[in-house]
């Protein structure tokens, strides 16, 4: 998150940029505002700032003399000047303080945000670049190696949740989707997949979709519903090419059907036991009984949907197989020890309307 200050005598100028600020990247808080020198300085000296844009000519302090207090006091601030004065004794003053850009009024938007980039956009794609690559190696792992399901979708969250959050650029993050829905081609085509065109069809469809600062939920739910159908395909090709019995192999087509009312003889048929047997053996392998195991893994799900989308509680009680919204609430309290309304308002990560 990098941190921004404005110093500006002009409201109208000081709304501009915010507004340029606040429309072209995601990574960034305007941390104040200051309209004189002497604001400026008490700014700084009360929150921690990684960058200033600045006029030269505000009242009180000047802009030069605060330059050289940020200079003098927190040299790590990157210093931008945005002024109306264009001649060489000025500049000349502004960069022998060092300042990192000097820019003239009135100044471009597209130049604006081209002179962040240049300061912000090479450490960012470090860090992101490699964090992407860690991600890719551990999904390639989940995936065609231990095919959990599971495992995989928290990957594909903690990615996107990441990009979403650490890049300042809406341009970036479309970047990095792209990449990862190649990424994602790429591990069908190594697990010999036979609907990868169709896969394919369903993560261009992802790559078009306009970056929304605040849409990254609704980013990982697209993926996560792509990935569903590619471990259909998965799990078919696990089952009938080992018939030895694997509690991981179960649990990993619970995961994957966990909205669907999956039931126990539905799992008991999967695993070509008898429903008794597959109690049992449940029980002993995870230490809870199947249907508490489900209901623990649905709270789990709507917890999640509740904190990160307005949808309304009898929808999610319809995505998690309940036929009815007040029996869904109902469990929910009993697990929860609130209601699915009292928790969304509790938790919730975006602005919500009463349900």
């Amino acid at each position: 998150m990098c941190k921004i200050l404005l110093v500006e005598d002009e409201e109208i100028e000081i709304m501009a940029l915010k507004d340029i600020l606040l429309n072209n990247m995601n990574n960034i808080e305007i941390v104040g505002t200051a309209t004189n020198g002497y604001e400026a300085i008490n700014i700084l000296e009360r929150n921690q700032i990684d960058l200033v844009f600045i006029d030269i000519n505000i009242p009180g302090i000047t802009g030069l003399e605060v330059i050289r207090y940020i200079k003098n006091n927190y040299p790590k601030i990157i210093v931008i000047v945005m002024t109306a004065y264009n001649n060489f004794k000025v500049e000349h003053a502004v960069l022998k303080l060092k300042v990192e850009d000097y820019l003239i009024k009135p100044v471009k938007p597209s130049l604006i945000i081209e002179t962040l980039k240049q300061y912000f956009y090479n450490k960012e794609e470090d860090y992101n670049y490699s964090f992407f690559k860690s991600c890719i190696k551990e999904l390639r792992n989940e995936m065609i190696e231990q095919h959990s399901y599971s495992n995989s979708v928290s990957i594909i969250k903690k990615l996107i949740f990441e990009i979403y959050e650490n890049t300042s650029f809406n341009n970036n993050i479309s970047k990095y989707i792209i990449d990862f829905a190649d990424e994602i081609i790429n591990i069908c085509i190594d697990l010999k997949l036979k609907s990868i065109k169709d896969f394919k069809i369903k993560l261009d469809k992802i790559t078009n979709i306009r970056i929304q600062k605040y849409a990254k939920y609704e980013m990982y739910s697209n993926f996560v519903r792509v990935i569903d159908n590619i471990f259909d395909e998965i799990i078919e090709f696990a089952n009938s090419d080992n018939n030895e019995m694997d509690i991981n192999k179960v649990l990993n087509y619970i995961d994957r059907n966990i909205k669907k009312g999956i039931s126990l003889d539905e799992i008991a048929e999967y695993s070509n036991l008898s429903i008794y047997y597959m109690s049992k053996l449940f029980k002993k392998e995870k230490n809870i009984n199947f249907i508490n195991y489900i209901i623990d893994k649905k709270m789990e799900l709507a917890k999640e949907i509740l904190v990160n989308t307005n949808n309304p509680i009898i929808n999610i009680a319809i995505e998690l197989s309940y036929e009815e919204a007040n029996y869904f609430s109902k469990v929910f309290k009993k697990n929860v020890g609130m209601t699915p309304t009292e928790y969304r308002e509790k938790y919730s990560k975006i602005l919500v309307s009463k349900i």
